[in-house]
């Protein structure tokens, strides 16, 4: 565990090989690699401990041979890494954003073992923090040479626009690092306020949303369409859709932080519908909270949500419960029966307000100054 030294134990057998109490003195002969290292005498059901020393850097083998007036008795052997070794991964890694936008807490628990699988030391550890990039498949440095198991990294000013984050670390001796190990996104920054609306228009959100895996093979997007022929709700060029490759593929879409207003919050979107063969029964669900701490606020089929109308419906979920509360809302989608599920014209305000929207309106060409028009 990083000296060139380290205490042996055993403990001497209390029984024969048929199972039957044993008496009298043993001897034992240890062996490190083939080489005999101690020598000792003890009865049955002792503890024995001695210390070995000056051996190589590496792993070993220790095999421990018994025997009595009687004869040799069954060895007994196990393996040692003596040294220091690479660390394997660090354990427990969370983050969360403090009360001061864009500054996040970063804690951990050091590896249990090394990287071949052996007790390790954490005195020898240190550790190199991580932000990583999935788009450019690259890491940029945070922190290197941490002592300790917390760091607090200052990402954003307070003020800054929100944005993911994907922090990583790496436990590291003076053999090398372990391999990268990712967290969980996060969002960091000055969060949304109400009245909010996202309507995905040209397929381009003005909003952070993050499609999170959960089962299976689908993911969410925005589309105009999807291959089934279903365009979105007002005309401009954009919904969010979640397509699954198989049944019972589940996926969520999250989207940044939002303050709620101290009155009654809520939130309306509208849904997709489909009913072309029979009964849209994928599962809807919304939650609120943040990853790896998701509350549920409803779950419904879509035709439920949709109250068995075909084609756009609107939605409109009360969400007093978290009045005042900074949040984040996630969409929560699973495949059971069709491959697309949808949904446009989000909306987040408070009591009255809502995302009212001029669809369709007509005027006569021409009407003369002053005179009332139909």
């Amino acid at each position: 565990m990083g000296a060139m030294k380290g205490e042996i134990s055993f403990v001497s057998p209390s029984v024969t090989l048929k199972g039957e109490p044993l008496y009298g003195n043993i001897d034992y002969t240890v062996y490190r690699d083939g080489m005999a290292v101690y020598t000792t005498t003890t009865t049955p059901n002792k503890t024995v401990r001695f210390t070995d020393q000056g051996m190589t850097e590496g792993v070993h083998l220790y095999t421990v041979y018994p025997t009595n007036t009687q004869g040799l008795g069954r060895e007994a052997e196990d393996v040692a890494y003596f040294g220091v070794n690479r660390p394997y991964v660090p354990e427990n890694f969370d983050m969360r954003e403090t009360d001061t936008y864009g500054t996040v807490l970063l804690t951990w628990e050091a590896p249990s073992t090394d990287y071949d699988g052996f007790p390790i030391n954490p005195d020898l550890i240190t550790y190199d923090l991580f932000t990583y990039d999935p788009s450019e498949n690259k890491e940029y440095a945070v922190e290197s040479g941490i002592q300790g198991l917390s760091y607090t990294h200052k990402a954003k000013e307070p003020t800054a626009l929100q944005a993911p984050m994907l922090y990583g670390i790496r436990a590291r001796t003076s053999k090398g690092g372990s391999p990268g190990l990712l967290g969980k996104v996060i969002i960091v920054g000055a969060p949304y306020t109400a009245p909010f609306s996202e309507s995905f228009a040209n397929s381009n959100p003005k909003a952070i949303f993050v499609s999170q895996g959960i089962e299976g093979l689908c993911q969410w997007g925005f589309s105009y369409t999807d291959n089934a022929g279903v365009t979105c709700m007002d005309g401009d060029k954009g919904m969010a859709l979640m397509e699954s490759a198989y049944l019972d593929s589940e996926s969520r879409l999250m989207m940044g932080k939002i303050l709620l207003p101290e009155r009654d919050p809520y939130m309306s979107f509208y849904i997709y519908n489909i009913t072309s063969r029979g009964e849209d029964i994928n599962d809807f669900e919304i939650e609120i909270g943040r990853p790896g701490n998701w509350t549920s606020v409803a779950r419904k089929t879509v035709n439920e949500w949709a109250r068995g109308e075909e084609g756009w419906q609107k939605v409109r979920v009360d969400l007093s419960e978290y009045a005042g509360q900074l949040v984040q809302i996630s969409f929560r989608a699973r495949c059971n029966k069709y491959t697309f599920t949808h949904f446009d014209c989000l909306s987040i305000g408070q009591g009255g307000q809502d995302d009212l929207s001029i669809s369709k309106w007509e005027a006569p060409r021409r009407v003369n100054p002053a005179e009332e028009f139909d």
